[in-house]
């Protein structure tokens, strides 16, 4: 997982904790760094303490690029959600991205 340090460290640590639930290793890593078959990637967006939106990206060695966006509920009133209340999001996305039949 590359660390974005434009994103709050919250973020870092749901994403990180959902992708082990999953039963994976995770290591931090640069952008550069070129060791892993599999490397995730992260962008979020926050408005103070409300998370706006969110992407997932999963790069593996010889398949394109996967993609997974935050998926905002209908009701307006619940467009942002507050930092601390993003978890279940963030793991929807993981489940998204990483679904029971990934072969890792």
């Amino acid at each position: 997982m590359v660390d974005n340090k434009n994103v709050p460290p919250s973020f870092f640590i749901a994403l990180r904790q959902a992708i082990q639930d999953k039963g994976l290793t995770v290591r931090t890593v640069s952008k550069t760094e070129q060791s892993c078959p599999v490397t995730v990637y992260y962008e979020a967006n926050y408005n103070l303490a409300y998370l706006k939106d969110a992407r997932l990206l999963l790069t593996t060695e010889g398949h394109p690029t996967d993609i997974v966006n935050l998926r905002k509920n209908v009701e307006p009133a619940t467009l942002a959600d507050p930092a601390s209340d993003s978890e279940p999001k963030i793991r929807d996305m993981v489940n998204r991205l990483l679904p029971r039949g990934t072969p890792w």
